[in-house]
């Protein structure tokens, strides 16, 4: 169901013979510190490579050819001499609960984003070149369970995601630190959407949520500049205005595409009083059993409660 997307990258290389007196040892000396320079982990980003890269190494229109590689599908630019550069994001915004700041999480989302567009390049054209809306959550709802869906699973999200012309890519291994959860990219009137959190068995309804969220945010219209992303980490409450209106405006999306209900404190609540209530419900066999009649995925009241937690800071994110 979701597939590492690396794999895109993975096309093969022509092999150029021209002798060269560069030392591939050298080679892969300055490249280690130009990727580490640009914040790549050099040792997981040769991993990546296709394979050949190091017969390539061994002349100098084969190294040329492997930084010109490395800039276009690993997000960096070159500079004199192909020297490999940090690429300046543009029309990106970045949004992270762990404060990290513009420059820390710049990498990894200039990678993610740069294997995004690969794969929208690679993905026919729609019929109409027109930007992919999509509709009110009620109603999004409303037609997906018309087709005889039980409830809303990432699979189904997935699923209509691709056939809106909006590829969902699942990249849990970026070769960068300050690594986001989640990405949504415009690029050429297209969408599409990143996905970064390890699924692992005990937080699959948080890719579920994550992906509904940032379909919010298509929805809603946030990303109005052509060739633009938003980049985001962690439970984010402490924005300014706007962006914070921005983040509760795809939560509300999320809760009313995967609940068909909206999401609202209401009133003010104890912490402890709200984690007994968790608690409670996590373990009433009958109340699960009832959401999953009202066509709601039995792991989304956790996730409901947790979603509490971490914006009353009760609960770190992680």
């Amino acid at each position: 169901m979701l597939e590492p997307a690396l794999e895109v990258a993975a096309k093969p290389l022509s092999k150029k013979v021209v002798k060269s007196d560069y030392s591939p040892a050298q080679f892969k000396i300055d490249i280690k510190s130009e990727l580490k320079q640009a914040g790549l982990k050099a040792t997981d980003t040769f991993k990546i490579l296709p394979d050949g890269w190091q017969e390539m190494a061994g002349s100098q229109a084969g190294q040329y050819e492997l930084r010109s590689y490395m800039a276009y599908y690993f997000g960096l630019e070159l500079g004199d001499h192909y020297r490999l550069l940090p690429k300046k994001p543009v029309n990106a915004m970045f949004r992270s609960a762990k404060n990290r700041d513009r420059d820390t999480m710049a990498p990894a989302a200039n990678f993610a984003h740069s294997i995004a567009i690969r794969v929208l390049q690679s993905l026919p054209q729609p019929l109409s070149m027109a930007n992919p809306v999509l509709p009110k959550a009620t109603e999004l709802r409303e037609q997906l369970l018309a087709l005889g869906k039980e409830r809303i699973d990432l699979e189904t999200l997935i699923d209509l995601c691709w056939q809106t012309n909006i590829p969902v890519i699942y990249m849990p291994s970026i070769p960068a630190a300050g690594k986001m959860d989640a990405m949504v990219i415009r690029h050429g009137g297209r969408y599409a959407i990143v996905l970064t959190k390890k699924a692992t068995n005990d937080i699959p309804s948080y890719l579920l949520f994550t992906l509904a969220h940032e379909m919010g945010h298509i929805a809603c219209g946030h990303l109005q500049d052509e060739n633009s992303f938003l980049a985001e980490e962690g439970s984010l409450t402490n924005l300014p205005k706007n962006e914070l209106s921005q983040e509760t405006e795809a939560d509300q999306f999320a809760h009313q595409l995967l609940s068909g209900k909206n999401f609202n404190l209401g009133h003010a609540i104890s912490p402890q009083l709200l984690a007994n209530q968790a608690n409670r419900i996590g373990k009433n066999e009958k109340l699960i059993q009832d959401r999953f009649l009202q066509n709601i995925d039995p792991d989304q009241i956790k996730l409901d409660d947790w979603e509490l937690f971490t914006k009353l800071k009760i609960l770190p994110p992680e």
